[in-house]
């Protein structure tokens, strides 16, 4: 079960692994991107493997996606 928070401009998404985080968070990037094509995008995720996951599959100059560092 995902658990969506938005606040203004900031989007929170909580979900157990395997229920389809990084699927979401890319499709909903991805859709933004077309809606808004000035607009950019900071994605930040706590694990390296959903980094390179949305790495991969983001391709644009207007996508900034990183981790977390502790």
């Amino acid at each position: 079960m995902s658990n969506q928070k938005k606040y203004k401009n900031v989007k929170i998404i909580d979900a157990p692994a395997g229920s389809g985080k990084t699927f979401s968070i890319r499709s909903q990037i991805n859709q933004y991107l077309i809606k808004n094509n000035k607009s950019q995008v900071l994605c930040i995720t706590f694990t390296n493997r959903a980094m390179k996951e949305l790495k991969k599959n983001i391709i644009s100059n207007r996508v900034y996606i990183s981790r977390v560092f502790k």
